[in-house]
């Protein structure tokens, strides 16, 4: 028997390999060093893997059938638009961030220095405390280990 609460929990991930081009764009910071990686927005794991936690703790459509894959008005878009035209969503949808984790598995860039500034600024944008981590795959998991790509997996709890 499912008992419903006013607690709702959602978990996605999301992953996109580096482009040739553009700098990148992660946890709505920027890494002038390193290419974007590659999507139809600015392809920020951080803020995608984020907006689809929210959106299925909600119940709602996942961020494909939000925005669209390939609509113009989303060409490029940022982050930090994405995830705040998610949370109109969201809280439209009667629901309020109590909390969020999100983990970036990645072997490149370094993040150790930069994971305060992720946490202030995305926590800014959601309205609650986000907590944010980063970890390597130590060379294993194909892609992710030869440093070809981004994931970031994220937890949100809306009441």
């Amino acid at each position: 028997m499912c008992y419903t609460s006013g607690i709702r929990i959602g978990t996605a991930l999301d992953v996109h390999g580096f482009s040739d081009n553009g700098v990148l764009k992660l946890g709505l910071q920027n890494f002038p060093d390193y290419h974007q990686l590659d999507g139809d927005s600015d392809a920020d794991v951080v803020a995608h893997a984020l907006s689809d936690a929210f959106l299925l703790a909600a119940g709602l459509p996942d961020l494909g059938g939000l925005i669209g894959v390939g609509e113009k008005e989303w060409k490029g878009a940022s982050g930090r638009r994405i995830l705040e035209r998610v949370l109109q969503e969201v809280k439209s949808a009667g629901f309020v961030p109590e909390s969020a984790s999100v983990q970036i598995v990645a072997r490149r860039p370094r993040l150790l220095s930069v994971l305060p500034n992720m946490r202030n600024d995305i926590s800014s944008v959601v309205g609650c405390q986000v907590n944010v981590s980063a970890t390597t795959t130590d060379g294993l998991i194909s892609d992710l280990g030869n440093g070809n790509c981004i994931m970031a997996i994220a937890t949100v709890l809306l009441v």
